[in-house]
């Protein structure tokens, strides 16, 4: 039996994005036991995912750095127990290559990178890199390197609990339509003004007629902006931003008509609910990160921006020449002009084509 090791130090979303990954290894090793290792706060959609043998996670340890390194020499010494077969660390980094240099794997995949501290050759292999490709291909570079073949094609997959909660049930049964509405994302320049945001909820409550529903983190800045769109607003629409677990969000994107979103990890849950997206983009690379049909094979988008689709969902982005950028907004000051840039009667025309 193979032992398998996959690792994942990012966000919520990125984890998800290799989901279709960890398909692919159980359907290449049918016979293999399959282990995850991410950051602590990352699981709560995948913890059910069938294809996985255990989930092992990394602390934040945001205070001590020391104390950080500790814990995750601790975590390694506790994986080398289990003697794997093939370690595939899907980040860039030196944590990455830290854990593939110690786990000693009979074979480790890893993403080219120039490493900060000295590690001499921690992978025995390297993922296919292109920057034209999705990171839903890439992810299945390991698949081709160790000479498999990718049997599924689809994209995200989550895998959770019916939840229990009366007020989503009873909105879900009494709102045959809606619209949900999630304008946040974990890098302040990938998001709307709140401003835009508002006119965009009037539009769809005030001339569509359609319930909007909001969601967000609990997060201080998340908060701070919901009063601002609503103080915007002259709808009301249904606020639930910060009032919803990861797992309950994803069960009321379940049921909508449309997601209006930033690139942010919601559009790719909303993408494996089947429900159709709107993303509205700034400095992201489209054919990078683009909601990804799951009834699709291949990649149809391009790095320009405009309008662009894949499947039932709709990108929309600046066409300024700098777009995308890839930067933390202008100049990595935060702040994106390309996001200002965008023109809300495109939006407006976007979400009435989508919701015929």
């Amino acid at each position: 039996m193979k032992k398998i090791l996959v690792t994942k130090f990012k966000s919520i979303g990125d984890v998800l994005l290799i989901t279709p990954l960890l398909r692919n290894l159980k359907i290449a090793y049918p016979n293999s036991s399959i282990d995850l290792l991410i950051k602590e706060g990352t699981d709560e959609l995948i913890r059910n995912n069938p294809y996985i043998n255990k989930i092992y996670i990394t602390k934040r340890n945001k205070n001590s750095r020391l104390r950080k390194l500790i814990c995750d020499f601790q975590l390694i010494l506790s994986l080398f127990k289990n003697k794997y077969d093939i370690l595939i660390t899907t980040d860039k980094g030196d944590r990455s290559a830290l854990f593939a240099k110690l786990l000693r794997a009979k074979v480790s995949i890893g993403r080219r990178n120039d490493f900060k501290i000295k590690i001499n050759n921690p992978f025995d292999k390297f993922f296919l890199e292109s920057n034209q490709r999705h990171i839903i291909e890439i992810n299945q570079d390991p698949l081709t390197v160790l000479g498999k073949s990718i049997a599924y094609f689809g994209g995200v997959e989550i895998f959770y609990d019916e939840i229990r909660n009366s007020n989503l049930e009873k909105f879900i049964s009494n709102n045959k339509k809606f619209i949900h509405i999630h304008p946040f994302s974990q890098a302040s320049h990938k998001e709307l003004s709140t401003r835009l945001i508002a006119k965009i909820i009037d539009f769809c409550e005030i001339d569509l007629g359609i319930k909007v529903v909001l969601t967000g983190s609990s997060a201080f800045q998340d908060q701070i902006k919901t009063l601002e769109i609503l103080d915007f607003a002259e709808s009301k629409p249904l606020n639930y931003c910060g009032k919803l677990t990861l797992t309950e969000t994803a069960y009321l994107n379940k049921f909508a008509s449309l997601l209006i979103v930033v690139d942010t990890a919601i559009m790719h849950i909303s993408c494996a609910n089947k429900t159709q997206v709107l993303a509205i983009f700034g400095p992201t690379a489209i054919n990078s990160w683009g909601p990804w049909d799951i009834s699709k094979r291949l990649n149809t988008y391009n790095r320009a921006g405009g309008i662009q689709k894949h499947g039932i969902h709709t990108v929309i982005s600046s066409e300024m020449d700098c777009v995308p950028c890839s930067k933390s907004g202008c100049d990595n000051n935060g702040f994106s002009s390309c996001l200002e840039n965008i023109d809300i009667e495109i939006i407006k025309r976007e979400i009435k084509r989508k919701l015929k």
